[in-house]
């Protein structure tokens, strides 16, 4: 009876995140893990035996709790609910607006959904209290999702409370890991129920449970700018951006001029109403991006900062792309008021007007753009020098001509922001013009020197220090006397004002650097001829007169604590080490032996002592002995 078996017990929750991690999931590859999950179940069927009829005839069979006798099963049903799952997850992001796989998705959703209900209904009887609370929550989670996909918002927000319930309750009795876990899936859960009972709000309806309370309804911008990076996000990501162009929309029929020279431009088009309340959206989010940054500077590491960098370029980028959209826009209208009139249509927009407007969008499309080069310049000052930034491997390190060469472009787009302020009301806007270029122009010359200073070409780097210094006067000089620039230019102005003060430092040390690595360069070019041309004439004599030649040396000496070698009112220098050249010395030669006797020296008779030779008879006689045959 399944009443005697052991209670099984599996950590749910650990094995999904587990195998979502490890097989796709982390890229957002679902047909990888849908794949793996497939190999899974079927490895598992094939150890446990619980196999579907034969190779040739399928038959179906329904596992039973009294068949259950190891967590294998289970994880035979946890496997075919994932599979389902992360299938309908690929037909969502792969073709979701056609009808056919739609169906398909909605389909699959069920199938999950039926297969996590019967992973509850075998871990009701067979397994522990915690493994049946997190099959309770894995079935409440795959049923909300379906709900969700079918835009039946009443049962979504029932399961996806539930399941939230659950999860929360789990996190508490849990270790550190689980604790980790159910965290991340209460983070996931929370925006959808937000956006369930947004809809149900909208709707008209309201949950039983009390799901449309006042203190728990937020907007779709907030849910939008939710920084979760759950897997369930993307469910909501195709719904969420129809509702926020509605709200763009209906917020966009409240702008209807900006102000610019004085005068109220008015904005008409629908378009150029939603560019710019998108592109105030993106200005909120890099004045927090900034805020965030310099409350890391502090106690955050370099990396930190260098990634926030890069995500408010990235922001500026969406930005840029806004104004162009927009200036389009205002030049469309503009060659439309241009064509005659047919008198059908409204009223026709005053050119003049939309003159001015698209000056305005073209002024503030360079503004955006000079921020943007002066983030990264931010960036690469912090680099110059140094190693290749951590998202480039394989890149140069950034130079100083680098960072002169995008002051270059600074300078550029300020003198065409200057050529759009003619008008007389603009002078303060060209007097905060003149002083961000000259601001731009003292940075550039520093960096230029910067850039000598390294080629050792020291006249050319003394020369670019001196002009900076120059910029940076007039820089200072004119931001004394300018006038208020209008609210636009008032930050630009202000943080050149930091600059200049900041630059005046770094000029004063980039001169002293100069002067002592000139110096250094002019000893070394020194000295190398002195040695070569002093050698000849070292000596290790005294060199004072003032000192005899007979006095004592000092290797003469060596065991003395005061040398004797010196004499009274001699100086150190004047002390003889060694003489040279050394004295000769009689030295003992090898002797050598003159032979002058020998004609008188009479040898002694070695007659006696030779052998005597052999007469030629005898030699023959022999010889014929032997060939007769003896």
């Amino acid at each position: 009876p399944a009443a005697e078996l052991e209670p099984i017990s599996l950590a749910i929750l650990a094995l999904i995140k587990t195998s979502q991690g490890e097989h796709g999931l982390r890229h957002g590859d679902y047909d990888r893990y849908r794949a793996y999950c497939a190999r899974r179940a079927r490895r598992l069927r094939k150890n446990t035996g619980f196999l579907q009829g034969t190779k040739t005839k399928f038959v179906k069979r329904v596992l039973r709790p009294h068949e259950c006798t190891d967590e294998r099963f289970l994880l035979i049903l946890l496997m075919n609910a994932e599979r389902a799952w992360s299938h309908a997850m690929h037909l969502k992001r792969a073709a979701a607006d056609e009808a056919r796989p739609r169906h398909h998705m909605l389909h699959r959703l069920a199938k999950a959904s039926q297969w996590a209900s019967d992973l509850l209904r075998i871990a009701q009887t067979r397994c522990d209290e915690r493994t049946r609370l997190e099959a309770e929550a894995y079935a409440a989670w795959m049923s909300a999702n379906h709900s969700l996909e079918r835009e039946s918002w009443a049962p979504a927000l029932r399961s996806f409370l539930r399941a939230r319930a659950i999860y929360e309750q789990l996190g508490r009795v849990s270790l550190l890991g689980d604790q980790v876990a159910c965290r991340e899936m209460v983070s996931e859960i929370e925006p959808i129920v937000r956006y369930c009972r947004y809809q149900l709000q909208a709707s008209g309806g309201a949950d039983e449970e009390g799901a449309a309370a006042q203190d728990d309804e937020l907007s779709i911008t907030e849910l939008l700018k939710d920084d979760s990076h759950a897997i369930a996000s993307e469910l909501l990501q195709s719904k969420l951006e129809p509702i926020l162009a509605q709200l763009q929309a209906r917020q966009a029929q409240n702008l209807d001029q900006v102000i610019f020279r004085g005068h109220a431009l008015p904005v008409t088009n629908e378009k150029l109403r939603v560019s710019f309340l998108r592109a105030q959206d993106i200005l909120e989010k890099i004045k927090s991006g900034a805020t965030e940054e310099g409350a890391a500077s502090d106690g955050q590491v370099h990396r930190r900062r260098a990634r926030l960098d890069t995500a408010v370029l990235e922001l500026y980028e969406q930005l840029l792309v806004e104004d162009n959209e927009a200036i389009d826009v205002t030049r469309a209208d503009i060659k439309a008021a241009a064509r005659p009139s047919d008198g059908r249509g409204g009223k026709a927009a005053d050119p003049a007007q939309l003159a001015l407007l698209l000056r305005y969008l073209q002024l503030r499309k360079m503004r955006h753009t000079v921020t943007r080069h002066q983030v990264m310049l931010s960036e690469m000052r912090q680099r110059v020098g140094g190693a290749a930034s951590a998202g480039g491997e394989g890149g140069r390190a950034t130079t100083a001509d680098d960072v002169a060469r995008v002051y270059s472009v600074v300078l550029q787009i300020l003198a065409e922001a200057g050529g759009l302020l003619d008008a007389p009301e603009d002078a303060p806007d060209l007097e905060a013009i003149e002083m961000c270029t000259l601001a731009a122009k003292a940075q550039r010359c520093f960096y230029l020197a910067l850039s000598r200073m390294a080629a050792t070409k020291w006249a050319h780097a003394r020369a670019l220090l001196d002009r900076a210094s120059e910029y940076a006067a007039e820089g200072e000089e004119l931001g004394k006397n300018m006038s208020t620039p209008s609210a636009d230019f008032t930050e630009d102005v202000s943080r050149d004002r930091d600059s200049l003060a900041k630059l005046e430092q770094e000029v004063e040390g980039a001169r002293c650097r100069l002067r002592a690595s000139a110096l250094l360069e002019r000893l070394r070019s020194q000295q190398a001829p002195g040695l070569a041309s002093g050698v000849d004439q070292l000596s290790l004599l005294a060199q004072s007169s003032a000192v005899a030649r007979d006095s004592p040396f000092v290797l003469d000496d060596t065991g003395s604590f005061v040398c004797s070698a010196l004499p009274a009112g001699a100086s150190a220098a004047d002390l003889t080490l060694v003489p040279f050249p050394p004295p000769l010395e009689a030295v003992p030669c090898k002797p050598q032996l003159f032979d002058v006797a020998r004609n008188a020296v009479r040898l002694p008779d070695l007659t006696p002592h030779k052998k005597p030779e052999r007469s030629a008879s005898s030699i023959f006689g022999r010889m014929a002995s032997g060939f007769f045959g003896r």
